[in-house]
């Protein structure tokens, strides 16, 4: 249970310095190798990225001598088989299947994990996490890094509210979603509520400071379903 909750700390942490608009995850881990002297570092990525930005990113670690390994290679594959609602509270079942050809035997394959941030933006983030697990080459199960996956969440990204918490604001029976509120948010949000209810009828309540990108915001969310009810507080 401790190493549970250790590594759902650890793929949070990874999961707060990503985005929606750009996922990635830098994770410098030094190894010293058995019959080595010299110490190794690697840089693993997200994605997938616009060429141009995978470029940047993969000079850099050159030019720091580092060992790049993606979640987009080839061999890593990762799918949204379904979205389902257990006990009150939705999640995405997927499959992750990592392969990481610098490391003997360095392979993961889980099904069915069910993640509690929905999305396919959340499902490359989880990806991507897994990579850099394997890159750490602790001695960590498969059982313990799905588990850590199913077990991660991040208030206000892809958050559900419970039924006791809708209840508590007055509005039983609803289905509450908090997101962020950004353009790459919206667009993030959009995505989701599209996959997960592409028949319901939307109310949106938006928060945003002032200074936030109304317009490139709405334009994101507002695209492709019909929205019942509007409200925005500023």
């Amino acid at each position: 249970m401790i190493l549970c909750r250790f590594i759902a700390k650890t793929l949070l942490i990874i999961l707060l310095i990503v985005t929606a608009f750009i996922t990635v995850a830098l994770t410098y881990v030094q190894l010293a190798a058995e019959d080595h002297e010299w110490w190794w570092r690697y840089v693993v990525l997200g994605g997938p990225f616009l060429p141009h930005i995978e470029h940047i990113l993969r000079d850099k670690a050159c030019s720091m001598s580092a060992t790049v390994v993606s979640a987009c290679d080839p061999g890593n594959r990762s799918a949204i088989k379904g979205l389902s609602n257990l006990y009150g509270k939705h999640y995405q079942s997927c499959d992750i299947v990592i392969q990481i050809e610098d490391f003997q035997q360095q392979a993961i394959e889980l099904f069915d994990v069910k993640l509690s941030m929905l999305g396919s933006h959340q499902r490359q983030n989880a990806a991507t996490a897994t990579c850099a697990s394997l890159c750490l080459r602790w001695t960590i199960s498969d059982v313990s890094i799905c588990s850590g996956l199913e077990q991660t969440y991040l208030l206000r990204r892809s958050q559900f509210l419970t039924s006791k918490e809708a209840e508590a604001l007055g509005l039983s029976g609803a289905t509450i979603l908090i997101d962020g509120d950004t353009k790459e948010f919206a667009k993030a949000l959009a995505d989701t509520i599209q996959m997960a209810f592409p028949k319901a009828k939307l109310v949106l309540v938006v928060a945003m400071a002032s200074d936030k990108d109304h317009l490139g915001f709405s334009r994101e969310l507002f695209s492709g379903f019909h929205i019942s009810s509007f409200l925005n507080l500023l």
